[in-house]
């Protein structure tokens, strides 16, 4: 079970740092399992729709570590971006990001296989010695892991999921190999 597992690590394609531009969105909290995130996507398209929002995008944000957290408290969001303005009625305000470097990953399989794509980063995170902007800055929303989605994932395949999972990082302490202490 194990091998078949690496076998798919070895086909994800390179964890890289790109920029990300900012966005501005709108969301929904969820609390419990990340799979039933997709839940909560239905509820604020449909919102973001009755708005007449110019819809760009879908991501999920994941504030905690499944491995630490109980499942039933983990907290998440399903989130829609957008352009423009809100409606003055709207009786929301939008949430942004600004412009960002995140460690990036593309994955394509099963959506329970997707947790390779996490694991791939934190791994890769590690071996590259850069930190994770939520271990600098506290998580947040604009330090939490993201899962874009090219599809509304209230409608998400079986199979063909596809997701890029962007774990906001910060090069702060990033330390060449020469630099490391010596015992």
């Amino acid at each position: 079970m194990e091998g078949r597992g690496l076998a798919r690590l070895e086909r994800m394609p390179t964890v890289q740092i790109k920029t990300v531009p900012g966005l501005k969105f709108v969301s929904k909290e969820h609390r419990g399992p990340y799979a039933d995130l997709a839940k909560e996507f239905a509820a604020v398209y449909a919102w973001a729709k009755e708005r007449k929002l110019r819809v760009t995008g879908f991501f999920g944000l994941l504030y905690d570590d499944p491995e630490k957290v109980e499942e039933a408290q983990l907290r998440s969001d399903a989130c829609v971006a957008f352009s423009g303005d809100l409606p003055p009625d709207s009786g929301t305000t939008p949430r942004e990001f600004p412009v960002q470097e995140v460690a990036a990953v593309v994955y394509e399989g099963s959506a329970r296989g997707a947790r390779h794509a996490h694991e791939a980063i934190e791994r890769w995170l590690k071996e590259n010695r850069i930190e994770r902007a939520d271990s600098v800055h506290g998580v947040n929303h604009q330090t939490a892991t993201r899962e874009h989605y090219p599809y509304d994932p209230a409608r998400m395949p079986v199979n063909g999921y596809k997701v890029e999972v962007h774990v906001p990082v910060t090069r702060l302490k990033v330390r060449p190999p020469d630099a490391e202490p010596r015992g």
